[in-house]
């Protein structure tokens, strides 16, 4: 089952569309966070986190780049080198947005409690 396109609300006011893939049935289940590339959540991580939802879990992608070129972009789009810069206070958003986003996976019924907070995976790799 394709997911929703839903908005959540960001810590530093505002608000970005997420991607938001849920499994069938009413178990609970864990979930993962994906981050997309430069070109946002086009269709190849929209079917990826189709593809985690399909397999039992919830699968949520943030527009990571909503506060400069919001949506995604298709390979070779010149806008892709706006939205990207300066790289460092992209990536820290990036890192706010994506805790945020599983700041509201936990609110869903079906969550389980299974997830890493982004920054221990970056320290874990």
């Amino acid at each position: 089952m394709p997911g929703t396109t839903i908005k959540i609300s960001s810590r530093e006011g505002g608000a970005f569309d997420c991607y938001l893939a849920m499994p069938a049935g009413e178990g609970k289940v864990p979930a993962i966070v994906l981050a997309s590339a430069v070109h946002g959540v086009d269709k190849d991580v929209r079917d990826l986190a189709d593809e985690f939802a399909s397999h039992g879990v919830i699968a949520a992608a943030p527009d990571l780049f909503w506060r400069s070129v919001p949506g995604p972009l298709a390979g070779g789009d010149p806008r892709t080198t706006e939205r990207s810069q300066p790289r460092l206070e992209k990536i820290r958003d990036g890192e706010a947005d994506m805790a945020d986003t599983l700041a509201h996976v936990r609110t869903l019924p079906q969550f389980s409690g299974g997830a890493d907070e982004p920054r221990k995976l970056r320290q874990a790799s």
